[in-house]
């Protein structure tokens, strides 16, 4: 039998799943508590004895995808830094084209649009990912892998860049005559960082 804890713990789940469903919905500006409340099968009472607010969903949620992301940023540092990068981006890449990603994503992007304020909460883990590239650039231009005419930080962000268009371009259909997405990843790369040496 479940102790008061792992039920506590389980009614938590339930509500952020219910919250990340709602978000995915209706987006952040049109999901009310009450909504999340009701999703989860729970009073609101109940759910703000878990969420004071909202926007305490909302970081928690950019926490899990800080959670599910750490493999990834993880895996650069192993290898040489080309293979590294090249892993990271179809991953990432991967990461980025699942439905629920992809809907979160554009919703995050217009409700950053709407409330500058909320980048705070999803900035820290671009800022993560971009650092963590940028190094792994460093790392291969070091061991004389990768171009030394590469900016780390610039090359980071217009790699995350890349893969985050790709995905979007890939659920528009914008251009349903092209490869998918996955498979111009390498063409993507050797543009971005140049041909092997």
């Amino acid at each position: 039998m479940a102790t008061h804890h792992q039920r506590l713990e389980q009614r938590r789940e339930l509500i952020i799943q219910a919250a990340l469903a709602c978000f995915i919905e209706r987006g952040f500006h049109q999901t009310g508590m009450r909504d999340i409340a009701a999703a989860a099968g729970v009073s609101l009472g109940n759910l703000y004895n878990h969420f004071a607010r909202k926007e305490e969903l909302i970081a928690h949620i950019a926490s899990l995808e800080a959670t599910e992301l750490q493999p990834l940023l993880d895996g650069l540092d192993q290898g040489p830094a080309r293979v590294a990068l090249t892993r990271f981006a179809a991953g990432y890449l991967a990461w980025s084209l699942t439905p629920e990603n992809l809907l979160l994503g554009t919703e995050i992007l217009a409700e950053l649009a709407r409330h500058p304020e909320m980048a705070v909460t999803f900035a820290s883990n671009q800022r993560q990912l971009c650092d963590a590239l940028a190094a792994t650039v460093r790392r291969g231009q070091q061991a004389e892998e990768l171009a030394r005419h590469l900016l780390p930080d610039l090359t980071a962000q217009l790699l995350l860049d890349a893969l985050e268009g790709q995905a979007l371009r890939h659920a528009l259909a914008l251009h349903p005559e092209q490869a998918p997405a996955a498979q111009r990843l390498p063409s993507l790369l050797d543009q971005l960082l140049g041909p092997a040496t």
